[in-house]
């Protein structure tokens, strides 16, 4: 973590972490998740988007290449992979501009919030669910759902019928299994937390279908 620190403090209000760093940040200020060390896990590449004029910055300072075919640039700084996700110039389904207004700061670093990250995550599980990424992809959306604590329906607004679908498919016993070491109690807990803020987050796209907000 201590690299991606460095990397933030250079762009504090231009970029935000998305992937697993910004989890692993959501989940170690989290009090429900301290106690079940699964939901903590660290991720050993880095992703995050940043600002078009921070990114020329950044360009003088690393070796950054463009990635054509997943649609966004790449750099290696101390052996870590970083994904860099350039404003304007990727692929992501919500804006960068977008992703760091609604961002927090964890342990330091300026992270996604939860609602964008969950629906990140989502597109990603559309597309990798039936390859070997499928299972994380999973796994961390019910990390995601375990995290949230009041879900807000501003940030919440891009979600889709497709993501309903999408999310839904994850919230099985069985990706939450590994979660907690096979304890079949921990999982119990785990799936009420989730299927309760999964509730509330389906009765917020509800609204938006009602008020045309959503296709």
């Amino acid at each position: 973590m201590a690299i991606a620190h460095k990397v933030h403090r250079a762009y504090p209000d231009e970029m935000a972490f998305i992937g697993g760093v910004a989890v692993h940040a959501h989940a170690m200020e989290s009090r429900s998740a301290k106690a079940i060390k699964n939901l903590a896990v660290y991720s050993h590449d880095v992703d995050f988007v940043i600002l078009m004029d921070a990114y020329a910055d950044l360009r003088d300072i690393e070796a950054v290449h463009r990635n054509n075919r997943l649609n966004r640039h790449e750099f290696t700084k101390n052996g870590v992979a970083f994904d860099v996700y350039v404003q304007f110039q990727n692929n992501l389904r919500i804006p960068a501009d977008a992703i760091i207004a609604c961002s927090t700061l964890r342990q330091d670093l300026r992270v996604s919030s939860l609602e964008h990250l969950l629906l990140l995550k989502a597109e990603a599980f559309k597309d990798r669910k039936l390859s070997g990424k499928g299972e994380k992809d999973a796994q961390d959306l019910l990390r995601l759902l375990y995290l949230m604590e009041s879900p807000d329906p501003a940030t919440f607004k891009g979600v889709t019928s497709d993501d309903i679908e999408q999310i839904e498919s994850a919230i099985k016993q069985d990706n939450i299994l590994p979660l907690v070491d096979r304890n079949a109690h921990m999982a119990k807990t785990i799936h009420q937390k989730v299927t309760r803020t999964w509730s509330e987050l389906k009765e917020i796209q509800r609204g938006f279908d009602h008020d045309g907000y959503t296709s």
